[in-house]
């Protein structure tokens, strides 16, 4: 089981804010170990001339992450490999490449779009922190075998067990990103100074002032790329890779009822990664995984489909307050690996 450095420890124990300096310091210490920056941000996108200025939208994780894509390659056993499921262990993510074939993606978007026209675009208010739209799609059976199409099905059995998951709710969720205003100053977030000073994350489920005090928590998120996110700022998940072991910890120090008393804590976390994908990339991503949705500054409406995944092995509320203190236990496909 992984465990946190003494130098994080401490910092789980800090409920506010660190200051600044002491930001800067982590963020210091950790860039130094990279022998060498460049700039993930392309200066241009081939299919549409669609141009960012990589100097006003850098940011210090750029530097810090630097993943071997053959890891995120589909293995031709159809399954997940020890490799991918260690690196779902230490990062809590895993992207997945070319799932889905250009048609399956088109036929998805027309779907969509056909819906989206008829709705106006207007969300579904029921939900109206979710950003959900086109009540319509939620349920549509081409749209729900994208899961099983795509691999979802073998994946979820590689990593919670034969037939030991469900897709909560047993609809999806339609994200729609939508172009923003170009202002700059937007990306102050990811300035490393202020990383342990703005709690712009969540922990799905976890806000427990929204839920009466009640942990609504699944156990994966399974997203579907319908559209191309190779760029920063293009709508990006971002998420903190190895975020969720630190968010583990904290809960084991603090309990529950902590969270329920007041809310996310301030944690000192690993530096952003915003996820590039292409149309047909999948997603796996832990449900402690700390995570937000990055603005989106490009001309295109950014769009994805997001399955989540409860194990049946979960039979009461209690049982998933306590996957909040044990992220592993309904993964039996990443406790039977050597960690």
């Amino acid at each position: 089981m992984f465990r946190a450095s003494l130098a994080v420890s401490k910092l789980l124990n800090n409920t506010k804010p660190p200051d600044a300096s002491t930001a800067s310091t982590t963020s210091s210490s950790s860039s130094s170990s990279s022998s060498s920056y460049t700039p993930p941000i392309s200066s241009s996108s081939p299919a549409s001339g669609w141009q960012l200025n990589p100097a006003l939208y850098t940011y210090p994780g750029a530097r810090m992450h630097k993943f071997d894509d053959y890891l995120f390659q589909i293995d031709s056993s159809g399954h997940l490999t020890q490799q991918q499921k260690l690196f779902f262990h230490q990062n809590g993510f895993l992207l997945l490449r070319g799932a889905l074939s250009q048609q399956d993606v088109n036929d998805s978007l027309r779907i969509i779009n056909r819906e989206l026209g008829r709705t106006l675009g207007m969300p579904d208010q029921h939900n109206p922190g979710m950003n959900n739209y086109c009540l319509g799609v939620k349920q549509d059976p081409s749209i729900m075998s994208l899961f099983v199409k795509s691999g979802g099905r073998v994946w979820c059995d590689d990593l919670l067990g034969v037939d030991n998951h469900q897709i909560s709710t047993g609809q999806c969720q339609l994200a729609l990103n939508f172009p923003q205003e170009d202002r700059p100053q937007f990306a102050s977030h990811f300035n490393a100074d202020r990383l342990c000073n703005q709690k712009r994350w969540h922990v799905d489920g976890v806000n427990l002032a929204q839920t009466q005090g009640r942990v609504a928590n699944f156990t994966l998120l399974y997203g579907i790329y319908l559209s191309d996110t190779t760029q920063n700022f293009s709508g990006n998940l971002t998420v903190y890779p190895g975020g969720h072991h630190i968010f583990e910890q904290y809960v084991q120090a603090h309990g529950v009822q902590d969270l329920i008393q007041n809310g996310l804590p301030y944690l000192c976390l690993p530096e952003p990664w915003q996820v590039l994908a292409k149309p047909g990339d999948i997603v796996l991503c832990h449900y402690s995984m700390p995570h937000h949705v990055c603005m989106n500054m490009s001309p295109f409406i950014r769009y994805a489909l997001y399955y989540r995944v409860a194990s049946k092995s979960r039979r009461s509320p209690e049982d998933a307050a306590a996957c909040l203190a044990d992220v592993w236990r309904e993964y039996p496909g990443i406790n039977q690996i050597k960690i």
